[in-house]
């Protein structure tokens, strides 16, 4: 029934995507280990995901000038296994050490993760292929993330803390491994520019500063991104933090919840992105955000019903699944050939700014108001960035404003 149109080459990046994802383990879990087990505040914890984000920021910058110089596969490879020694070592270490450690770690990541956007849309010929790539990239990226919260949360709660680092760090060298030993060098050359010459994939000799200033639609599309990424970025602090609140075994029932996430996008998302295939990019990702603010704006009203705090994941997934591989095509719709690199590190920047605004958000909210009013204010910010979409779905029909 769904057909896809991918290069076979690719089928190895989803394989190693979902390893990794399997052994994903240290951040859906690092703000109840944080306040469980290294007993630092809810305060110090988001001002540690603030800097996590920020040395993150740096990397992403550094990532996508290496990734349009130095090559795709190199800047993944090494990037990704230098991150996954790093993992190896917070577990074996405690206290300040493992955010040291994870910092670090995180840094390298955002390098060397620039690389997979470029490296798709290199190996994508058509527009379909860029659909179909970017779709079976995030069924396979949440393939492995169905279980590995899941495993995760159960050795949270029978207290075997060192070995979420530990399989983290293993599964992300493994990764690194497939991609440098099976995905050839997709750093585009002459004759690639050429063939892209009056489209708006036309290699351009500006900055990436300029041109994307001079793009209105774009800029007004990396706005309305990160504020529906600073609503998404409570799915680890905000839902992790509800959890505790409301429940007991909250390592259980986070994990729970992010298995359901994770096995709706497996099973789901196909059948969505069917369902609303005739629908613009710019609207699906506009709806999306609508289901956000309703799936995370709903917790304010259903505290400790944990039926509810389910059905509230099914709704945001939705919006996930229209928003994830659309983002991405819109990016690479408007993506200069000679830029790939930069313009999906700006992506990934938008999305990481728009993170650590969120983080201080809910922290602040919470710690001087409550929960319920930190998931009433997710919900009106998720609503704003989808008027913003709908203004971009005016302006590309051409309607007066």
């Amino acid at each position: 029934m769904f057909k896809y149109d991918i290069p076979k080459k690719l089928y190895i990046l989803f394989l190693g995507k979902i390893i990794m994802e399997l052994g994903a383990y240290i951040w859906p879990l690092f703000t109840l280990m944080s306040v469980d087990v290294f007993k630092f505040s809810e305060t110090q914890t988001a001002s540690f995901l603030t800097i996590f984000t920020i040395f993150k920021i740096v990397g992403l910058i550094i990532g996508g000038k290496l990734t349009d110089t130095v090559g795709r596969r190199l800047t993944f490879s090494v990037f990704m296994g230098l991150s996954a020694f790093c993992y190896l070592y917070a577990g074996f270490v405690s206290g300040f050490h493992v955010i040291a450690a994870l910092t670090i770690g995180g840094f390298f990541v955002s390098i060397g993760a620039t690389a997979i956007t470029p490296m798709i849309i290199d190996l994508c010929e058509t527009e379909k292929q860029k659909n179909d790539a970017f779709t079976l990239y995030y069924i396979a990226m949440n393939l492995g993330f169905t279980l590995g919260p899941l495993i995760g949360g159960f050795l949270y709660d029978l207290g075997m803390v060192r070995f979420l680092f530990i399989g983290d760090g293993l599964t992300t060298l493994l990764f690194a491994m497939l991609i440098f030993i099976f995905i050839p060098e997709t750093l585009p050359n002459k004759d690639k520019f050429d063939s892209k010459e009056g489209t708006k994939e036309a290699a351009s000799n500006e900055s990436i500063a300029k041109i994307v200033f001079d793009n209105k639609v774009l800029l007004m599309f990396l706005v309305a991104i990160a504020l529906l990424f600073l609503v998404f970025k409570q799915f680890i602090f905000g839902f992790s933090l509800h959890s505790k609140i409301f429940f007991d075994k909250p390592g259980t029932i986070f994990g729970i919840a992010m298995t359901i996430n994770s096995a709706v996008v497996v099973l789901l998302t196909a059948p969505i992105i069917k369902l609303f295939e005739k629908m613009s990019i710019t609207m699906k990702i506009c709806v999306g955000g609508l289901f956000y603010a309703v799936g995370f704006g709903m917790l304010a009203f259903t505290r400790g019903n944990l039926s509810f705090f389910y059905v509230s994941v099914f709704i945001w997934t939705f919006g996930e699944i229209l928003i994830s591989p659309s983002t991405k095509v819109f990016i690479a719709n408007h993506t200069p050939i000679s830029h790939r690199g930069r313009f999906s590190s700006i992506f990934d920047l938008t999305r990481q700014l728009g993170g650590v605004l969120g983080l201080n958000i809910a922290g602040y909210v919470i710690q001087v108001y409550s929960i319920e009013t930190m998931w009433i204010i997710m919900g009106a910010i998720a609503i704003a960035g989808s008027m913003i979409l709908y203004k971009i779905y005016l302006l590309d029909k051409g309607v007066k404003q």
